[in-house]
């Protein structure tokens, strides 16, 4: 299967000097990554997994990687990463600060089964959905 990638730019936002958000420009159209919700965006999920305590925890993308942080804070287990733009880690900085934790999988399949694959091979290695 052939997936054809979007052709994008992206920039970071800042505001009072600190980085806020990712701008993406794609098609004559602009979003913000986080949106509205700001960091409470990515860290709710993370708050919700902690507290429920079941499951193995699987985010579908990165983000700027505040959600990822909260949940590496709160939970020793393993993570799944699932984030196949690629071009946005280094101006997130996500992939960097995580870089040497050995509990986080990073699946960046640009084919969405390739990716589902990998999804469900992590999944098993780490005794299934607990």
């Amino acid at each position: 299967m052939k997936v054809n990638q979007p052709t994008y730019r992206a920039r970071l936002a800042t505001e009072s000097g600190d980085v806020s958000d990712v701008v993406v420009e794609c098609d004559g159209r602009t979003w913000r990554l986080l949106g509205r919700g700001g960091i409470a965006t990515e860290t709710r999920p993370a708050d919700d997994f902690v507290r429920q305590g079941q499951g193995l925890p699987v985010l579908l993308g990165a983000g700027m990687g505040h959600g990822l942080t909260e949940l590496r804070r709160s939970y020793a287990g393993p993570v799944a990463v699932v984030d196949a733009e690629t071009e946005l880690w280094p101006l997130s900085g996500v992939r960097p600060d995580h870089a040497n934790d050995a509990h986080i999988t990073w699946i960046d399949e640009a084919d969405p089964r390739a990716a589902y694959r990998a999804l469900i091979r992590w999944q098993a290695a780490n005794g299934g959905a607990r």
